[in-house]
């Protein structure tokens, strides 16, 4: 071998010592970046995971307090039905109270038909109409009411029904006659209701 080829050779030894530490130095450097990219993706992987449930849960959370200001809400509005479903049935406890008090709940009265039909004298007539009346303890409930008396005593379509109206044909001549002859007969007719307060 002759000089030059040892002397080429000793420079390409002494060349690759001298590049060994720098490939080596690379190396490394090219190792630590793929180290700390792995490392950055897991962090990220892993706060981009937690972000999402810190979503979810904050969704869900607002969902709990939507339904728990519903439930609020609908409790409100109930409690105030209940007041005022209270409210009502305190003044209808005091109505019928008073009602009561003073004797006009249903209960507190009876009842009595009424149904007269005859022929009376004007005086028995004048006191069955006084006691067709009312009072505190007591009234009256008329359904019909007729009384006829002279051209008028047989047929009800020309009598006073006790509405005010009157038929606008006279008697007779002949009816006048008959009516002094029976002056003192009057026919009567009512029916009604008699309605008496119970004294218990």
């Amino acid at each position: 071998m002759t000089m030059r080829a040892k002397l080429h050779g000793h420079c390409l030894f002494l060349n690759n010592l001298t590049q060994a530490p720098l490939m080596a130095k690379a190396t490394f450097t090219y190792t630590r970046i793929i180290i700390v990219s792995i490392s950055l993706s897991v962090v990220f992987g892993y706060s981009l995971h937690r972000c999402l449930a810190a979503y979810s849960d904050f969704e869900m959370e607002t969902s709990r307090l939507t339904i728990a200001k519903n439930q609020v809400r609908e409790a409100r509005e109930q409690r105030k039905r209940v007041d005022q479903y209270n409210t009502a049935m305190a003044i209808l406890a005091t109505f019928t109270s008073q009602v009561r008090l003073f004797g006009l709940a249903p209960e507190q009265w009876q009842s009595y038909d009424v149904s007269v039909s005859k022929s009376l004298s004007l005086t028995d007539t004048g006191n069955i109409l006084d006691q067709l009346s009312h009072a505190k303890t007591y009234y009256f409930i008329p359904a019909r009411l007729f009384i006829g008396t002279g051209a008028y005593r047989n047929d009800p379509s020309l009598a006073t029904t006790g509405t005010g109206e009157e038929s606008a044909t006279p008697p007779t001549s002949a009816s006048t006659a008959d009516s002094e002859t029976e002056s003192t007969d009057v026919t009567f007719s009512v029916q009604g209701k008699f309605m008496v307060r119970d004294g218990r």
